[in-house]
């Protein structure tokens, strides 16, 4: 399904238009967890139901959360979103240890969560309460 994230507090744009594909559909290649690299391609991304991942083994999670989370390139959102002082420590990136690292740059609403570091893939995890998702009309 192809549309974009909006945040829930002002309407302002999170990403530009994204194609996202569900990790609930067995036939959707996962995603990649290899560190260093970007968890989707620019443009693409994922719709989960768990707010972290686990690369030991997808059917060992938990989901934690009622609404679905989305697993992003966190170079779709870098544009529309401004870094939360203090929450973006890291060794040689941003580890995403303390919380949403990312707030909208227009209201400041809290959006997600960027992992970029070295021991890291490159994601950003979406904020389930303060972002929507609408798709594109067909």
């Amino acid at each position: 399904m192809r549309g974009q994230f909006f945040c829930k507090g002002c309407g302002g744009p999170i990403t530009g238009v994204i194609e996202v594909e569900s990790l609930k559909d067995p036939s959707v290649k996962r995603p990649s967890l290899k560190l260093q690299q970007p968890v989707a391609p620019c443009g693409s991304g994922y719709k989960s139901r768990y707010k972290s991942y686990d690369p030991g083994g997808w059917s060992k999670q938990k989901a934690t959360d009622p609404e679905p989370t989305y697993w992003l390139n966190p170079d779709d959102v870098k544009p529309y979103s401004k870094y939360i002082k203090g929450r973006c420590i890291g060794c040689c990136g941003i580890a995403g240890l303390d919380g949403p690292n990312h707030q909208c740059a227009k209201c400041g609403a809290e959006i997600g969560t960027e992992e970029s570091d070295c021991y890291t893939p490159y994601i950003f995890i979406t904020e389930s309460r303060n972002i929507e998702f609408e798709r594109e009309d067909r």
